[in-house]
């Protein structure tokens, strides 16, 4: 199955430097509208870094455990590793720019910059509102960026790195000077309860419970089912089950299996129920999303 805590990051741009063909890490870039994509509705990391830019709409951001509200106009930073999700309204349009960290992309600058994006969270907040100057000025550079990379016009590689060293450095001066009204939230359990979702996702078809989840992570029940919820937004088990659908999903657009045989797979030992929460879940049965799979690949 696909982890979700190694999604695709950056993309590469061959271009000539000193007469010879180089590649050349670039951002990436992708729109999520709300609504059942496993972006949204699983909790995840990565080794990139992201930028969350809301266009449209607003929701609910949790991060490491902490809730953020957010509207169209704001920006969030999410560092790499850190577990995160995003709930929101179907008018929910996130615009997504995946980067890689400055000592990946081997610049002169790299050590100098890449220690503001580990301090996202602790002197520099996850979510920069509308109403703060900081965001207009990296919203002003993040659509410079989305603007040249669709145009791939002559030199585009030279200004994007431009700008993503011009948004590393509003960040750092962002980053020196002292908040006052600032206070970063404690991120307690996060670790314990990633390891959980790592094992999850190995063994979705093992018949969990809550107890033996809970054990996985040594807490009671009661303990473990509380801190869950706090760091991802939902409980354990509808987490599991969340986990289940969407990997049956995938097996369902790349595979010739029998739906049964999918729902055993995933976890699921009785195919009403099965379908009962895949419809719920993606409005639309098993059957219905591999025909319209079928059909947009003919």
């Amino acid at each position: 199955m696909i982890r979700y805590s190694d999604l695709e990051s950056s993309g590469h741009a061959s271009v000539e430097m000193g007469g010879e063909q180089q590649n050349v890490m670039m951002p990436r870039i992708e729109q999520i509208v709300h609504g059942n994509h496993p972006r949204v509705t699983l909790a995840h990391w990565h080794s990139h870094w992201e930028i969350n830019r809301v266009a449209g709409g607003n929701g609910l951001y949790i991060i490491n455990g902490t809730q953020y509200t957010i509207q169209q106009g704001d920006i969030v930073l999410i560092p790499p590793q850190q577990l995160h999700r995003v709930c929101g309204t179907d008018q929910l349009l996130l615009e997504a720019f995946h980067l890689e960290t400055p000592h990946q992309m081997n610049g002169w600058w790299a050590e100098d910059m890449s220690s503001v994006i580990h301090r996202i969270g602790q002197t520099v907040p996850h979510v920069l509102y509308r109403s703060m100057p900081q965001c207009g000025l990296l919203s002003e550079v993040l659509m410079d960026v989305k603007q040249e990379l669709a145009q791939r016009e002559f030199g585009y590689v030279s200004i994007v790195q431009a700008q993503y060293m011009r948004l590393l450095t509003l960040l750092s001066r962002y980053a020196s000077r002292p908040l006052s009204s600032y206070t970063p939230a404690p991120s307690r359990g996060v670790q314990t309860v990633k390891e959980v979702i790592r094992v999850m996702e190995g063994q979705l078809a093992f018949p969990w419970t809550l107890k033996k989840l809970s054990d996985l992570a040594h807490l009671s029940p009661s303990r473990f089912s509380a801190l869950f919820q706090q760091t991802v937004g939902t409980s354990p088990l509808d987490y599991l089950i969340r986990l289940r659908l969407t990997y049956a999903a995938q097996l369902l657009t790349s595979s010739n299996e029998k739906i049964i045989e999918i729902a055993a797979e995933s976890g699921f030992r009785n195919l009403s129920n099965f379908n009962r929460l895949f419809k719920d879940h993606f409005q639309m049965s098993p059957s219905e999303l591999r025909d319209t799979n079928e059909q947009l690949e003919a």
